[in-house]
């Protein structure tokens, strides 16, 4: 499926009740105190430049319920999605290890709004997600064996688009929760009142660990972030999509 492995760049995907925060500045307080060694890190906070310490006092100033901060060449991004009832928040390109990912994660576990969360390869998940054939021709990349479909729009705005629906590394918003895996995933009980389902008999898929956590389920299928879709771990996202989410 044209992957590319690059090298790891891990990002975290995480899914919060919506409208679980007041204001994105409590959400922001929760996630800071993980890393007081920042304090003084420069952030650009939509356009404004500002030290990793004065971002609380800007969220309250403006009372939004979303954020995007960039430091680290990465950014971390909340916003409330009405749609799908959800909230999400994205670590991209500022995480630096595994334990760093779980690290950010801690105080959110422990939350009542946390539904769920999973480690990603930034450079995987992109483009197992990209559908834009312009993208790709940009990119330097080969569409050649990609399945394309109609983006539904009618004429002039029709085009051919990348189909990913069959992806092994697909994210997809749902309803209350996001349909996706990842070779390290925690899924709280919010996760699965959203699915509608009972948490499965992981035996199924013996290689996987599991591992309670209070009222969250850790998963683990490997000690790396997922970076291609095809051999074993391919495989093995199809496995884990299917008892998880019955797809």
């Amino acid at each position: 499926m044209n992957d590319v492995n690059a090298g790891t760049r891990f990002g975290i995907e995480c899914a919060l009740r919506y409208r679980s925060f007041e204001q994105a500045a409590d959400l922001w307080v929760k996630l800071a105190n993980t890393h007081p060694e920042l304090v003084n890190e420069p952030v650009n906070l939509r356009g404004e430049e500002m030290a990793f310490a004065d971002v609380e006092a800007a969220l309250r100033r403006n009372g939004k319920e979303h954020f995007g901060a960039e430091f680290h060449s990465g950014e971390i991004f909340f916003a409330q999605v009405a749609n799908h009832r959800l909230a999400r928040l994205e670590f991209d390109r500022v995480v630096a290890s595994m334990d760093d990912a779980a690290n950010w994660l801690s105080p959110l576990l422990q939350d009542p709004a946390f539904i769920q969360a999973r480690i990603y390869d930034d450079d995987y998940d992109y483009w197992r997600n990209a559908c834009d054939l312009v993208e790709y021709e940009s990119a330097g990349r080969s569409i050649e064996g990609l399945p394309l479909i109609s983006n539904g729009l009618s004429y002039p705005m029709a085009a051919d688009i990348i189909d990913t629906s069959q992806n092994p590394g697909r994210s997809v918003l749902r309803n209350g929760y996001i349909e996706s895996v990842g070779s390290t995933m925690w899924l709280g009980g919010a996760f699965w009142e959203a699915l509608q389902r009972s948490p499965p008999d992981w035996s199924a898929l013996p290689t996987l660990r599991v591992e309670r956590q209070d009222a969250n389920i850790r998963v683990q299928a490997a000690d790396q972030p997922f970076n291609v879709s095809s051999g074993g771990q391919g495989e093995m996202q199809v496995a884990m999509r299917r008892l998880i989410f019955g797809v």
